[in-house]
């Protein structure tokens, strides 16, 4: 992975790595997520570093509820 990140229910990723920030809210690999569905992008231009990258995505669950989502940027 080029980094990993958390995301919150809002969108707001936090990456690990880099310490960046970045609302990806508008993205479908998250959005996928946060109704609870593992998922994997297509090739997307990050936000990030204006790259192209596909992204993991896995929602991160407490109880049935789903709090956050987990990503990693390869």
């Amino acid at each position: 992975y080029l980094d990993m990140a958390v995301v919150t229910q809002d969108g707001k990723a936090n990456y690990v790595i880099s310490g960046e920030t970045a609302d990806l809210s508008d993205r479908e690999y998250i959005k996928k997520a946060l109704e609870g569905q593992k998922n994997i992008s297509g090739v997307v231009i990050s936000k990030v570093t204006g790259e192209p990258v596909v992204v993991e995505a896995a929602p991160i669950k407490s109880g049935n509820s789903v709090i956050g989502v987990l990503i990693g940027r390869r």
